[in-house]
């Protein structure tokens, strides 16, 4: 499935496989807080796991804790060393 991120004007959203999700967010310097996202509420049985995919995104953008660029690549890093790794996009 497709996951996205974008961030503007003190919001994040993006695609989270199914459903498309929203959050607020605060960055100074590498320093990253995202707070809970709301989500439309679409139930997906395909591809297998999806759903669970979700729910593991979701948990981990609030537990980002750092925003760094390698490239362009655009890692979220969790205090226990996770990462969420974004590939830039058209308007990256």
């Amino acid at each position: 499935t497709e996951v996205t991120l974008a961030f503007r004007d003190g919001t994040a959203a993006g695609t989270a496989g199914c459903n498309q999700y929203t959050a607020s967010y605060s960055l100074e310097g590498e320093t990253l807080s995202i707070g809970e996202a709301a989500s439309t509420r679409m139930f997906c049985e395909q591809p297998e796991g999806v759903m669970e995919q979700e729910q593991r995104l979701l948990t981990w953008l609030t537990e980002a804790e750092t925003a760094r660029l390698h490239g362009r690549q655009l890692w979220l890093e969790t205090a226990d060393g996770r990462a969420l790794v974004f590939a830039a996009g058209q308007e990256g």
